[in-house]
Formats: C-alpha cells, structure tokens, sequence
C-alpha cells in the first residue's frame, strides 16, 4: 500500500471516530423528541386535566384553550407584557378602573388575574370588566335577539366601542364546553354545569349546542 492511500484511510479513519458520537446523540434525540411528544401529549392530557367523565351525548366537544390561557385558580409569578389594568362598568354604563377600588384585575388575552401577594392568581371574569377587543377564538351567539361573544366559558356583550363581562345570558348556545364541567342529573334530563352556568344540550341531527339555562 503507498503511502498517499494509506494516510487517506487514516483520515477517514479519524473522522469516523470523531463523528460516530455526533450521530449517535443526534439518532438518539430525534427519538426522544418523538418519544417526548407523544407520551408528553399523551400523560398532558390525561394527567395534567380531568378528563369529563362518560355522558349520554357522542357529540360532546370540549374546548381547547390556547396555549396563553389559564384555568381559574392557576398562579403566575409574572404576567406577560401584553397585560393589561381593566376597567369595571357599573350599572348605569360608566367605568372606572380596577385599581381605583384598590385590587388590581388584569387582562391579557381572555384570561382575568388579580394579584395576590408577589404573585398573580386567575380569577373567574368579573362582570362588568370592560375590554377593547375579545379573545382570539372567541364564539358569537344569540339569546333573546341580541348578539353576545363567549370565550371559555365567559360572555361579553359590545357596548360603546368596547366588550363588557356580563352574566351568562340564557337561551344562548355555544359550541362546546371548557374542560373541568360537572355533569348534573335531574330526572331523565342532563345538564352540564361550568362556574356555576347551567347548560342544557340541545341536539338538531348530528350536532349538539349547549344552551345557557336557569338549570332543573
């Protein structure tokens, strides 16, 4: 063998064993990461939230929150820039802020908190908190001929430029549920309860709404 061919092989020799750990690491995080994003889907979402549990209704849709948004209860350490201090309406339409009253409630995108200490809690919507725009996601309804908007289990109603918290008006219908609902019995008839709003499914062929009611 001449000594030109045998440096080469020694080369590509040295380049092989530089490179086998390169690879095997990079072999090894590619099946991590699939590994990762199936089981972590997977365990995200039968061990991070309730499932609901079994109804009589196969067309039961639950809602998907965003990746920003947070169940009532949940504490954040620091809110995202995009927060915002919120007015609240009072009953002849005029609105001052939160923290006139001194409790700062805040808003960043369908989501209210109130501080609490050092840290920030999630709060159930106050009614009469007055946003400028609603949440990307949110859904329109009717009740009674009027139009309102939910999102995540919240109704707003357009007033003055402007989207006020209101109670859940009833007779309007939305598409699905937040997860963390209670089913209630009472006689032959099903409701689903979400912060304390009683909807009753309403059913035309293949789809099912549920409709805001007073409950049994």
């Amino acid at each position: 063998m001449n000594k030109g061919l045998q440096r080469t092989l020694i080369v590509m020799l040295c380049l092989l064993f530089v490179a086998s750990p390169l690879l095997f690491d990079t072999a090894e995080a590619m099946r991590g990461h699939a590994g990762g994003h199936h089981g972590g889907h997977g365990g995200g979402h039968h061990g991070g939230h309730p499932h609901p549990r079994p109804h009589p209704h196969p067309h039961m849709r639950v809602w998907h929150p965003h990746a920003w948004w947070h169940p009532i209860g949940f504490t954040l350490a620091v809110l995202a820039t995009t927060a915002i201090v919120v007015s609240i309406a009072d009953d002849s339409g005029s609105s001052s802020s939160s923290s006139d009253s001194g409790i700062d409630i805040y808003y960043d995108r369908g989501t209210f908190y109130q501080k609490q200490g050092e840290s920030y809690i999630v709060i159930q919507a106050p009614i009469g908190a007055v946003v400028s725009e609603l949440p990307e996601g949110n859904e329109s309804t009717k009740a009674n001929g009027q139009q309102y908007y939910s999102y995540a289990g919240d109704f707003y109603a357009y007033h003055g430029g402007d989207y006020i918290v209101i109670e859940a008006p009833v007779g309007a219908e939305v598409s699905s549920l937040p997860d963390g609902y209670e089913e209630k019995k009472s006689g032959d008839a099903t409701y689903y309860v979400y912060n304390g709003v009683w909807y009753e499914p309403v059913t035309s062929g293949d789809t099912t709404m549920y409709e805001v009611t007073t409950g049994p």
